[in-house]
């Protein structure tokens, strides 16, 4: 749910930086944990998280039935919450907040680009805190240097992260053009 196409289609890496990136990140999902991915634009970040999702190895979602690999950018997850207080025919806020909660892999991408109000942080670490209670993987992918994270991700996520993943530094050159 949320993949572009382009996320959807096969996939071969011929950057062993990046290789090296996702198998940490496969390693940290697969025993559902929480990682955040950070680095530059250009590393291939959202590409470690769809080849994740693609390849399945993360829990059924909270219902049980399938694999729900949801992929959303920050700012939609707050579009959609504000759309719930427009229309009585939107998701409600806490329908938005429990779909999110309950997919088998949740990928958070452009996590740098909130505002970082208290209500978004507030959101945020309510999301991963129910994901992390419930055992459920979460991938945070942000443009950031590892020195900016602590001014952009709570310290009650980044305590979560420490205990059940950690941070990966993506550092792969020129990504995009070093696909086949």
């Amino acid at each position: 749910d949320g993949w572009g196409a382009k996320f959807l289609s096969e996939f071969e890496s011929q950057n062993s930086e990046w290789d090296a990136d996702l198998a940490k990140a496969e390693n940290a999902i697969f025993r559902n944990g929480i990682i955040i991915i950070i680095g530059k634009r250009d590393a291939g970040k959202t590409r470690i998280a769809a080849e994740i999702s693609r390849a399945g190895n993360f829990p059924n979602d909270l219902k049980g039935k399938s694999k729900t690999s949801v992929y959303r950018r920050a700012t939609e997850i707050f579009v959609d919450l504000k759309d719930s207080f427009r229309s009585s025919e939107a998701k409600s806020e806490g329908e938005v907040i429990r779909y999110l909660s309950s997919a088998g892999l949740l990928v958070i991408d452009e996590f740098q680009e909130r505002s970082e109000s208290k209500w978004e942080n507030r959101i945020i670490t309510t999301i991963i805190d129910r994901r992390y209670s419930d055992n459920l993987p979460t991938i945070l992918i942000a443009n950031i240097e590892l020195s900016e994270m602590g001014a952009k991700i709570s310290d009650s996520i980044i305590s979560r992260v420490n205990e059940s993943g950690g941070v990966i530094e993506c550092k792969a050159k020129n990504f995009r053009t070093n696909k086949k």
